[in-house]
């Protein structure tokens, strides 16, 4: 029977609809059959992210190993050239726009190109390339608010369904003047969760999930969590957090950060192997700096299915995969 779920962490709500897979194409697999995700050669001469291109960049913020222009590099960092608002100065990236209320909001968009390779997606990273791009991702995420920045929103599109403009394989670092609604109510749903009559930390709860039927990894990787969430939103959600963590991903520790990068490149292994390298989100959920009542996680977000009216309408998620179901077939691969 169709039933509908709520998510502790993020508010999601959800209508578990699994008889709607059997429909004809329900959802459809992309990518190759294999889930290599490498199709087609390391580097392409015309990619503005590829070595040698450069100068098709804005000027780097950051490099990884840091050297000059002509040295070798894993990771670069540059501003967005397309950032999601106005630009007022292209040349650093900061950005300002009107909003409806006639304030002004203003930050920085910036690029974080995983490594050299054109087709080398995170979950095809080794465990030291993975490490160094959360790691150069963190770097960002704690200057940021140092310039003035009040939050800090770390993200992966992952193919064209997924928001990606382009294929070779990138994080967006998003800086805002502001918290926004969401990132707020996030972290009031956090401290009623940890003020209630059992006052535990509601992501090391949720941890315990992964111990269940709907655990990926269970402390397996540099102990940390990975599982499907009870209120999934779409088929194969994953999410992944440590439970000794703090609040904010911009002021995690080297070694946090390599078990993220550890698990994180893991679950998207898993994905890319089952599901064909498919379109995703990752959204890494944390704190402004300044703030001390919260524990950041990540969830990864397969774009298996399409929106619809009923969506749109009501203001649920219509998943049509069982959370155990998807766990159970992540853990066989």
């Amino acid at each position: 029977m169709p039933e509908i779920r709520h998510d502790a962490l993020t508010g999601d709500a959800v209508l578990l609809a699994t008889a709607r897979a059997d429909r004809p194409a329900a959802f459809g697999r992309t990518g190759r059959a294999d889930g290599s995700g490498v199709t087609g050669d390391e580097r392409d001469p015309e990619c503005p992210f590829c070595p040698g291109n450069e100068d098709r960049t804005p000027p780097e913020v950051l490099r990884s190993p840091a050297g000059s222009a002509v040295d070798g590099w894993s990771v670069r960092v540059f501003p967005n050239l397309f950032p999601l608002v106005e630009s007022a100065d292209a040349s650093v990236g900061r950005v300002t726009a009107d909003s409806v209320g006639g304030s002004t909001v203003t930050g920085m968009h910036e690029v974080l190109v995983l490594s050299p390779s054109h087709r080398r997606s995170f979950g095809l990273l080794d465990d030291d390339q993975a490490a160094e791009a959360l790691l150069a991702a963190r770097t960002r995420a704690a200057q940021l608010p140092a310039d003035g920045a009040s939050h800090v929103q770390v993200l992966v599109n992952h193919g064209r369904e997924a928001g990606a403009s382009l294929p070779h394989p990138h994080m967006q670092i998003v800086a805002l003047d502001h918290v926004p609604e969401g990132v707020e109510a996030d972290m009031e749903r956090f401290a009623a969760g940890a003020d209630s009559a059992e006052g535990a930390d509601p992501v090391v709860e949720a941890c315990e999930q992964a111990g269940g039927p709907r655990g990926v990894l269970h402390g397996d990787i540099d102990g940390v969590d990975v599982w499907c969430p009870y209120a999934s939103v779409v088929p194969y959600q994953v999410r992944l957090a440590l439970r000794a963590a703090g609040p904010s991903f911009a002021t995690a520790d080297d070694d946090e950060v390599r078990a993220a990068s550890h698990g994180l490149r893991d679950a998207l292994a898993r994905l890319g192997r089952l599901l064909g390298d498919p379109p995703y989100n990752v959204v890494l959920r944390t704190a402004p700096t300044d703030t001390t009542r919260f524990h950041w996680f990540v969830d990864v977000l397969p774009r298996l299915t399409v929106q619809a009216g009923f969506e749109m309408a009501t203001g649920l998620a219509v998943n049509i995969v069982d959370p155990d179901t998807a766990a159970q077939e992540l853990r066989s691969v």
